[in-house]
């Protein structure tokens, strides 16, 4: 899978253009602050209350939700998941023209239906891998967080130029972004939200074979080098994970008993040589993000690709 970087962008079509930023959260406030210093005009639709004060206060234009859907070209919906319907149908949908484009950062509106979207506007997704105070940071000190990038719905031909533009808007590009689609976000992005204590390795196994078709893998890696949640998941059952591993490659005669757990992580890191793995990597997360990239291919290697079953 190709990652695109800032070269492979370009804001032009932005250019000219209004963005709504509905919400006024972690990641509105931040994404929007990101656009406003890439040249965009951005406006803000929240309702009255303390969100609707503090965008004043960084000095944005700040309107309600409905009048903000009327004014924009490209409207971003950054609000709670379980509002994204009821604020769509109650004051957007009425206020949609032709040719414009509803973006989210999570895809699940669009993978569970609680959003339909007329068929004449564009519908992308553009997804930073990390909080939206992130965000923001790092695009200040010039480089920028990771990504994804997806379109759902392409009515105007250009929907995916319109979607690598808002990504290099926040700086998504400086670091690199992957295209997949809503639904391989949203299962991924939900995986990673269930960072509870699972007690068994064979409840990620069975996760990742049953859904392989779904998710990519390099989404997967590049959540774990960025996303706390799937390093959580994993942090928890890196010993039962190496366990079943530890069991596949004895069995397969890859290793024998006496290598233990060391064997297996020693395999793993010539595999990573064979196949030239190079997962970007927060510096001061390197370590943590390493070892759970390391259970992650061991588990893709030997069990998803069919070894193990």
């Amino acid at each position: 899978m190709e990652i695109i970087h800032d070269s492979a962008a370009s804001l032009d079509p932005l250019k000219g253009k209004t963005v709504a930023i509905m919400g006024f959260g972690a990641q509105g406030r931040n994404q929007a602050l990101c656009l406003r210093e890439s040249g965009v005009h951005v406006i803000i639709g929240v309702r009255q209350g303390k969100s609707f004060e503090a965008a004043k206060e960084d000095g944005f234009e700040v309107m309600s939700v409905k009048e903000a859907a009327e004014k924009a070209d490209l409207i971003q919906i950054l609000l709670p998941d379980e509002r994204h319907g009821e604020v769509y149908k109650n004051e957007i949908e009425a206020g949609l023209k032709p040719g414009n484009t509803l973006c989210c950062s999570h895809g699940f509106a669009y993978t569970f239906n609680t959003i339909v979207p007329p068929k004449d506007v564009n519908v992308i997704m553009v997804a930073p891998k990390s909080p939206g105070t992130e965000v923001y940071r790092r695009f200040m000190e010039g480089f920028g967080v990771p990504g994804l990038i997806a379109v759902h719905q392409n009515a105007t031909g250009d929907a995916r130029d319109i979607a690598l533009a808002y990504a290099k808007g926040l700086g998504l590009t400086r670091a690199g972004i992957l295209e997949c689609t809503m639904q391989q976000e949203t299962y991924e992005d939900l995986f990673g939200e269930q960072n509870g204590r699972f007690q068994r390795a064979f409840i990620l196994v069975t996760f990742l074979r049953e859904v392989v078709d779904l998710v990519q893998w390099e989404i997967i890696d590049l959540a774990l080098a960025h996303d706390v949640g799937i390093r959580h998941v994993l942090g928890y059952l890196v010993d039962e994970a190496l366990d079943v591993l530890l069991a596949v490659f004895i069995q397969q005669e890859q290793i024998g008993a006496v290598e233990g757990k060391r064997g297996v992580v020693g395999k793993l890191r010539v595999g990573f040589a064979e196949q030239q793995v190079d997962p970007v990597l927060v510096e001061h997360e390197a370590d943590a993000a390493l070892f759970a990239l390391e259970v992650d291919h061991c588990l893709r290697f030997s069990l998803v690709d069919g070894a193990g079953s």
